[in-house]
Parts: C-alpha cells; sequence; structure tokens
C-alpha cells in the first residue's frame, strides 16, 4: 500500500496479478476433478499458469513499497 503513494497505477497492476494469482493456485490446489498423479504430488496448484505469476507479483509490489518509503525518506 506504500508504493500506491506514488505508483497508483503500477501497485494495482501488481496488487491485481497477485491476486488472480493467488485464486488460481487455490483453485488448481483444491479442485479434486481430475486427480491425477501431479496433483497428488502437490503439484496441481499450479493449474492454469497463473499461479506461478504470484512470486513475480509480490516482488513488484515489495520493491515499489521500498523505492517509495526511499524516495520519501531521502526527499526524493
Amino acid at each position: 500500500m506504500v508504493g500506491g503513494l506514488k505508483y497508483p497505477v503500477a501497485s494495482s497492476v501488481f496488487g491485481g496479478l497477485w491476486l488472480a494469482s493467488r485464486v488460481f493456485y487455490m483453485k488448481g490446489y483444491s479442485s479434486d476433478k481430475n486427480v491425477t498423479q501431479d496433483k497428488k504430488s502437490g503439484k496441481g496448484r499450479y493449474a492454469g499458469g497463473l499461479g506461478t505469476v504470484h512470486p513475480f507479483a509480490e516482488l513488484g509490489l515489495m520493491l515499489l513499497a521500498g523505492y517509495t518509503g526511499l524516495g520519501l525518506v531521502l526527499g526524493w
């Protein structure tokens, strides 16, 4: 949320990607149809490919927050 003070659009995009990836992760993790060996080993949670975007979206949010905080402290 700190990154949204200076970069609201980028923060919203990263937040939306984070939210969507968590929904797909949850759906893949909790889905019981077409249970295959992959799902039994836990790989079903990445179904759809969007579940793998989560770390990148979270990293973007953290970088925006850090850059905004640094700018506030240093007076950029």
